[in-house]
Order: C-alpha cells, then sequence, then structure tokens
C-alpha cells in the first residue's frame, strides 16, 4: 500500500514538472508571437505546424495518466499480488418485502460496490424475496446473475423450518415429513398463510432455476427438524450449510462436514461487539450516530482482529448484514407480522397480517451515509489486505485438503 502511494505521489509530481515546463514554454513563444504575423501561438494547431515547429499550438500527444480513482482501480485488479492476513467472507442476508423497492435499491448498489473493488460476496436469498424481484424488481435478479455474486439460501418465518411455524411438517412419519419439506424447497410460500401455492415454484429449487445454478450454502436454525432438511438440501446441490451462533472452527481443521455438506468455518465475525462504557454487544451500524461511533468502525475493528490472530494459519473472517440494516434501524421490518413481540419469542398463527405495523423506522439521510461509508472503507480495507471467498471458494478449498 505504501509502494503504491509513493508512486501516485511520484506520479503527481512529474505531471506537475511537465506542466510547468509547457507553461514557461509557452511564455517564451507567446511574447514574439504577439510582434509577429506567424500563426504560431494562435492556439490552433493550423496546417503546416507541427509539434517541432510550434508546440504550444500542437504539443507532442502523450499517454493520459489515470484519475486518482482509476488509478486506485488498477491498483485493485486480482492480477496485483500481495500477501493476504486472513480469509474474509461478505455475506448480505435478504429478507425485507415490507419495504421492496428499498430492498431492491440496496442490492444494486452492493453489487456495484464490489464490483469496484473485484470482490464477490455472497447474497443468501428466501424464496419469497426471490419472487418478489422477479416480479417487481426483475434488475436485481439479472444484476446479481451478471455480476457473478455467490447465491446462497435461507428461510425467514412463516417458513416451516423456523421454530414457532412448525405445523406443516409435524408429521410423525418420517418419509412424510421429509416429503412435506420437499415440497416447501420447491413449490411457492405464501407470506400471508404459511401454506404453499402448488402451481407456482418456490424454495430452494426455485432459486436454482431462477440462478441457472444450485444456491452454495444453506442457513436454518438449529433446531431438531434440521436432521430431516439439511439431508435434502444436499441432494438438491447445496455444497455448505450455515450453522446459527457457529462457533469458532478448529484451529488444525477448519473444515468439517454435516449430512454430506461443508460446514462454514467462522473465526472472527465483524458484526456485534462490546465497546469501553457498554456492557450489551451492539451492531456497528446502530451505533455510528451515537457518541461511540469511533469504537465502532467495521475496518478497523477488522483490522483489530486480525493483528491479534495468532494460530498458524489464516483466519476466516465472516462480515455479515441484513440489507435492511443500511437504511432501517430497529426490528426487521416484518417483525410483527409473524410474533406478538419485537423478541421474536411468541410466534403468531395464520392468516398473518401482512399490513401490521413496521416496528423499525427508517435512518436518517446522514445516518444512511455513514453506514454506507464505513461498509465502504471496510470493502477497501479487505481488498487490498485479505482473500476475499464465499461459500464457493472454502467448498473448494476444503475438498482440496486445505
Amino acid at each position: 500500500m505504501k509502494t503504491m502511494s509513493r508512486a501516485f505521489i511520484l506520479v503527481i509530481v512529474l505531471s506537475g514538472m511537465i506542466l510547468s515546463g509547457c507553461a514557461g514554454e509557452a511564455e517564451a513563444t507567446l511574447a514574439p508571437a504577439a510582434q509577429q504575423t506567424d500563426p504560431c501561438g494562435n492556439g490552433v494547431c493550423d496546417e503546416g505546424e507541427s509539434a517541432e515547429l510550434c508546440s504550444i499550438d500542437c504539443p507532442e500527444r502523450s499517454e493520459p495518466q489515470p484519475t486518482p480513482t482509476e488509478a486506485f482501480e488498477t491498483r485493485l485488479t486480482p492480477t496485483e499480488a500481495f500477501e493476504p492476513l486472513g480469509h474474509v467472507t461478505f455475506v448480505v442476508k435478504v429478507s425485507d418485502f415490507v419495504n421492496l423497492t428499498d430492498s431492491a435499491a440496496t442490492l444494486l448498489e452492493l453489487v456495484d460496490l464490489f464490483d469496484r473493488f473485484h470482490i464477490k460476496a455472497e447474497f443468501f436469498l428466501t424464496g419469497p424475496m426471490t419472487h418478489a424481484y422477479l416480479q417487481s424488481h426483475p434488475e436485481v435478479i439479472q444484476r446479481l446473475k451478471e455480476s457473478g455474486m455467490t447465491i446462497s439460501y435461507h428461510v425467514q418465518p412463516p417458513h416451516p423450518l423456523v421454530p414457532g411455524f412448525h405445523s406443516p411438517i409435524q408429521i410423525s412419519a418420517v418419509n412424510l415429513k421429509q416429503a412435506r419439506i420437499a415440497d416447501y424447497e420447491s413449490q411457492r410460500l405464501d407470506l400471508s398463510t404459511g401454506s404453499l401455492m402448488e402451481s407456482e415454484p418456490g424454495g430452494y429449487q426455485h432459486l436454482s432455476q431462477t440462478f441457472e445454478r444450485p444456491p452454495s450454502a444453506v442457513s436454518i436454525p438449529n433446531d431438531p427438524v434440521k436432521g430431516f432438511a439439511l439431508p435434502q438440501f444436499a441432494g438438491f446441490g447445496a455444497k455448505m450449510v450455515v450453522l446459527y451462533n457457529e462457533p469458532g472452527a478448529d484451529a488444525e481443521q477448519p473444515f468439517q462436514q454435516q449430512y454430506s455438506m461443508w460446514v462454514r468455518p467462522v473465526d472472527i465475525q465483524i458484526s456485534h461487539w462490546p465497546a469501553p462504557g457498554i456492557d450489551a454487544s451492539m451492531a456497528w451500524w446502530d451505533m455510528l450516530a451515537t457518541d461511540y461511533a469511533a469504537a465502532y468502525q467495521p475496518a478497523m475493528r477488522l483490522q483489530s482482529e486480525v493483528e491479534t490472530w495468532n494460530a498458524e494459519r489464516l483466519p476466516f473472517i465472516l462480515v455479515t448484514i441484513d440489507e435492511y440494516n443500511f437504511y432501517r434501524e430497529g426490528s426487521a421490518p416484518w417483525t410483527l407480522i409473524y410474533y406478538r413481540d419485537p423478541s421474536m419469542t411468541q410466534a403468531n398463527s395464520p392468516p398473518f397480517n401482512l399490513g401490521a405495523p413496521d416496528l423499525s423506522s427508517p435512518r436518517s439521510q446522514e445516518n444512511q451515509a455513514q453506514v454506507w461509508a464505513a461498509y465502504a472503507a471496510m470493502v477497501e480495507w479487505v481488498a487490498t489486505h485479505a482473500q476475499v471467498v464465499t461459500s464457493t471458494d472454502i467448498v473448494a478449498m476444503a475438498e482440496a485438503g486445505g
């Protein structure tokens, strides 16, 4: 980084010297030109003039120097070699069907940000969100496909794999339970009833069809029902499983398997942490408008965690955020649709009121700018200090023996 900074400064200094030389030459040429009828010096490269005969009107062509932005982006090309400090996965969980336009705009802006730094992030979509985008914002699906971002799958209420919503799969016979779970991964989920719209595709299988490849990883709650569901996801094509409250990866062997899928290894997570004066673990995006903002800069937190890592292998670092965290604050926008309480411990019964009050509130424009700036600073730091990986890359590492 320091070498590139010195190189960039050198370019600026040399450019200044060249411009100064040109200015001096201009003064020397213009003085006699004012007393002669010679067209040299009139600011136009007339017929018969050349750089040799009239350099002020016909300067020699030189290769344009890159702007600071172009120079920085060139520095970030994948061919640039550097010694990575860790394996970083940027995960964006997507679920806000309540504020769908804001959700769509945020995804497009995130893809642009990752593209700018030549990074592949991982977007976890639900079946209903995929339907919503296809119907109202197909540009989001197209952009995700064109960008080559990794697509993975997660579930949200009222999906029956979420605790409190198990009713549709509470069948004693194992084969019937598995068959019912398979139905929910191939048919469309009705957000207002929790039942299936059998004539329309949905679930994991619909994402596979939409993105023309199986979602790489699956994330479902840590509940006994996962024992019936995970083998089916493996059969559908998923390669990695994400465990809730992920434990630290094994220092010697970070790659473990469950149900024929690799378990995502996590050594460091950048999302919530305590700070001096605050006992609770707080989300960094909710602290930037407070007096504690300096302690909740994610780029600084990530750098600090990497610097204190002392194992022989590189750490696996998970950077996770919900898309609505960029433009809303408070509870998930859909909380009161499916739960009776903000802590989401008491599930509602169907039919669900899709018009229930939204407990979250919009961030101010200033606060949104703070969140985006902090996130972008983290992405920039990672781009030149770490190896960015998604579940697809981690699976390849695991299958190759680490």
